[in-house]
């Protein structure tokens, strides 16, 4: 089955990405170094989208490493794990004087367990801990829409020729063939939403914690070198308090102003909500013995739950688990006098499509890749 999708851009658009294109093929052959910048919101935060773009183009057109790394990074990441000095500090640099910096207090304890009695055994534990004052965020497109929709049925008919609702929430002029519906309901006709301004603002406290835990072995044999790793994530607390518009909002619901069917996001208990889930499980095998070598690892991510399919008497709508698995084959070998080595892998090997949900292409993109089983030929060559 063909999993591929087709990209509908401007001829301007095709026209830069042969440019940056050409410039790849050329970077090995010349030992360029190209530096990719990859602006965007919460699809590439703790390097979800970016790791795969990034695994992509190394592998076709060579580079490592896993990129830019900040200093202190406040949420976990799939490409790599840090610690910092106590006495690191974080700011935040944008929104102008609009926002506050964010203020952040870390801490952390772990142990690592190396048993003289099993060699090349190694066992870590870390539970970590993150109050953050003054997050920023945004105040969400939902809970803006939510918001016009109270002051519109506040204001009723009054003033229809001028009314504009929640300023940040711009719509198309209303449909005249609906205008007895909206009359009928008591507010002055509306068309439907062009877009949601969605500024950053500063909330209260969020709070997170969790524990991480990593097992790994070695064992070399006369059948080959063997490893085994495991890396487990558990998220024990996610939650942001609400306070200023976000308050506000809560309170005309606890009042009945806001039907119960309607979700609010954003603040409360954020744990097990909208790709928010609270395990990770990562497991990979090794195994290499002269040129050969091979690897086989699985990644399983917990379930949550959509919140803007939560039903009036509080029945969820729960996006179960997701478990991938990938193997590899490699030989290594000389090529011309210089290091090559040819690997083809199988990602997910059992074809794992992502579970159903309310989103666009019908699944949780912010957790979740559906890209089937597929297979890659490599040939790296290190001159």
């Amino acid at each position: 089955e063909d999993a591929s999708t087709d990209l509908l851009m401007e001829e301007s658009g095709k026209t830069n990405l042969y440019t940056f294109f050409r410039k790849l093929n050329g970077a090995a052959s010349k030992r360029d170094k190209i530096s990719i910048l990859h602006y965007g919101d919460s699809q590439i935060e703790g390097d979800r989208m970016t790791s795969y773009l990034r695994q992509k183009i190394q592998a076709q057109f060579g580079g490592y490493g896993p990129g830019l790394i900040p200093a202190t990074n406040v949420y976990n990441t799939f490409t790599f794990k840090q610690s910092f000095s106590e006495n690191f500090e974080r700011f935040t640099a944008f929104g102008g004087n609009k926002l506050d910096a964010e203020e952040s207090t870390n801490s952390s304890i772990g142990f690592v367990y190396t048993p003289e009695a099993l060699p090349g055994l190694m066992v870590t534990l870390d539970q970590w801990a993150i109050e953050k004052e003054k997050t920023i965020g945004l105040f969400g497109r939902e809970n803006q829409i939510v918001n016009d929709m109270l002051l519109r049925f506040e204001n009723g008919l009054n003033n229809c020729d001028s009314f504009m609702g929640d300023p940040l929430v711009v719509r198309e002029a209303p449909d005249a063939g609906d205008a007895g519906y909206f009359t009928a309901a008591g507010i002055c006709p509306i068309g439907v939403v062009k877009y949601v301004q969605n500024d950053y603002t500063n909330m209260a406290t969020r709070n997170l914690s969790g524990t991480d835990i990593g097992v790994y072995y070695d064992i070399d044999t006369k059948y080959g070198d063997f490893g085994v790793k495991y890396i487990g994530s558990k998220t024990d607390e996610f939650t942001q308090d609400a306070s200023g518009e976000f308050a506000f909002l809560q309170a005309q619901k606890d009042a009945g102003q806001i039907p119960a069917n309607i979700p609010l996001a954003g603040f409360g208990d954020l744990l097990g909500m909208d790709g928010n889930y609270d395990t990770k499980h990562t497991v990979k095998a090794s195994w290499r013995l002269g040129n050969w070598g091979a690897t086989m690892s699985m990644l399983q991510k917990g379930e949550f739950y959509q919140n803007s399919l939560t039903l009036s008497d509080g029945t969820r709508y729960v996006i179960p688990e997701m478990t991938t698995i990938d193997a590899t084959v490699s030989y290594s070998f000389r090529m011309n006098g210089n290091k090559a080595r040819l690997r083809f892998a199988i990602k997910n090997l059992e074809d794992e499509r992502a579970p159903l949900a309310d989103r666009y292409y019908g699944y949780y993109a912010d957790a979740h890749q559906d890209y089937g089983r597929n297979y890659y030929v490599d040939l790296r060559v290190t001159f």
